[in-house]
């Protein structure tokens, strides 16, 4: 569910929450969806700077 956000933020906080996580399978799929949807390292909208704070916010390890 995207719930109005873009697919390159969605794929972001993905993962970011699996480097909190820790999660291993998590941590090699997820650059890869995040770089497949247009991604560049570095770059962060104010958007998607939103929803990892959010994301930090709300997980629990």
């Amino acid at each position: 569910m995207r719930v109005g956000l873009a697919r390159v933020t969605v794929n972001l906080v993905k993962l970011h929450v699996s480097q909190l996580n820790g999660c291993a399978p998590c941590l090699r799929l997820h650059p890869r969806e995040a770089a497949a949807g247009g991604w560049e390292s570095g770059c962060v909208s104010a958007e998607a700077g939103a929803a990892l704070a959010l994301a930090e916010d709300v997980t629990h390890l």
